[in-house]
């Protein structure tokens, strides 16, 4: 018999279904017709969020080339196209091919391109795709070396951006002198550096002590790239594009460059991944720190809304305070801290019922379960369902090759793929 993969939260006789026929399968969370566990994304949040950033970038004067790693989802890399993405970040060459095949004219390729393999593909897809414009992460010396030994015919679509970096961080040009003796190479060579670009979110420490740090890192990077700009160091043809992250500091982001924006002719681009989907962890604590700062301001957005949730069912409450749950390691991130548990739903109710997160924690994960702390008095019983909250969506998506998109009402109106 031949045998074909299976996705998860899909009824078995529906794993064929296109999004037509999801959308119209007249299924709903609340009331059962899946099997769980479940990983869905709310509509009503990706609008809000979609939103949010909107307005942001209006009015910073910014452009968004959201990095599709968090994703690999073509329906919902679409959506961020049509809303009016200037560019699609990616990681490596399995996501520049899927970003290419989506249709984007500006490419960031987020990180140093080395090896034969990577290279070649690269070359491949620039032949194909004539019109792509494809920036290119580089630190030093060695990969501009590796660039020039490969050849490449059509490196005039190849845009070089000086990958700044701070210490302890990751890839990126620590000293100034050394940024400066690669980009007079590149040139000499008749290579085009078109910018710069960097990673602020990469700080260890407290809340306050990471802050600080993003601050300084951000603000050597301004004054050196202004520097360059009025030693003429740097000449590219278009705008100077200086690209930053953007999901946990973009406000402070906006601020640093603005200067630069309003004195020379500067493209600010973010690169955020998460911002379509917030969570209900680091990113959520992220978005409310940017909201407080905003506020002293006198500036308000949209608030962000978490799009992501996994539904379980209660499978065991073997001893006093403590409940099993039927997802784990396997159905959600934990790499930047444990989930939270949501809502709960008796099998016996038609209602949600909003956890209070004082008294009910997931304290640990396993591979298919997790344990949810509860108070000694608590009433759930096994079959009833959990909504369960993550933290960090890239690492929730990749557990996932489709998921259910849901209206307010918990209906199943559309689904996405992921394609890692």
């Amino acid at each position: 018999m031949e045998t074909r993969p299976l996705f998860k939260g899909l009824p078995f006789y529906a794993q064929h279904f296109n999004r037509e026929q999801i959308a119209n399968a007249g299924w709903n969370i609340l009331q059962e017709d899946l099997p769980l566990p479940c990983g869905i994304i709310k509509q009503a949040a990706l609008q809000q969020n979609s939103k949010r950033m909107e307005q942001w970038l209006q009015r910073n004067n910014l452009l968004l080339a959201p990095h599709i790693k968090t994703t690999m989802s073509p329906e919902l890399i679409s959506q961020q196209l049509a809303e009016g993405a200037w560019g699609l970040t990616v990681a490596n060459v399995t996501n520049l091919r899927l970003a290419a095949e989506m249709g984007a004219s500006h490419i960031i390729f987020a990180n140093q391109l080395v090896g034969p393999g990577n290279i070649k593909e690269v070359e491949q897809l620039l032949g194909q795709y004539p019109d792509l414009t494809l920036y290119l992460f580089i630190d030093s010396l060695d990969v501009f070396e590796l660039l020039k030994a490969a050849n490449i015919q059509h490196h005039k679509q190849l845009k070089l951006l000086i990958e700044l970096g701070a210490e302890g961080g990751r890839c990126g040009v620590r000293e100034p002198s050394k940024a400066k003796e690669l980009i007079e190479s590149i040139c000499a060579n008749q290579w085009e550096v078109a910018g710069f670009s960097a990673y602020e979110a990469v700080f260890e420490g407290s809340t306050e002590q990471k802050e600080q740090r993003v601050r300084d890192f951000l603000n050597l990077l301004e004054t050196t790239i202004k520097v360059f700009i009025e030693q003429q160091v740097i000449l590219p043809t278009e705008p100077f594009v200086i690209t930053i992250g953007g999901s946990e500091y973009y406000d402070i982001c906006a601020a640093t460059f603005a200067d630069l924006q309003q004195n020379f002719d500067v493209k600010v681009v973010l690169r955020s991944g998460c911002y379509l989907f917030s969570d209900s962890g680091v990113y959520d604590k992220a978005s409310l720190a940017i909201d407080e700062r905003l506020a002293n301001e006198q500036i308000t957005l949209p608030a962000s809304e978490a799009a992501i949730e996994v539904w379980c069912y209660v499978l065991s409450k073997p001893e006093a305070g403590v409940v099993i749950l039927g997802a784990g390691k396997r159905d959600f991130s934990y790499d930047k801290g444990l989930p939270k548990p949501l809502y709960t739903k008796s099998r016996l109710a038609t209602n949600l019922t909003k956890i209070d997160q004082d008294n009910y924690r997931i304290t640990r994960i396993n591979d298919q379960h997790c344990f949810l702390k509860v108070p000694s008095d608590d009433e759930l019983k096994p079959g009833d369902m959990v909504a369960i909250g993550i933290s960090h969506p890239c690492t929730t998506f990749d557990k996932w090759r489709k998921m259910l998109v849901v209206d307010r009402q918990y209906n199943v109106i559309d689904a996405i793929e992921a394609w890692f």
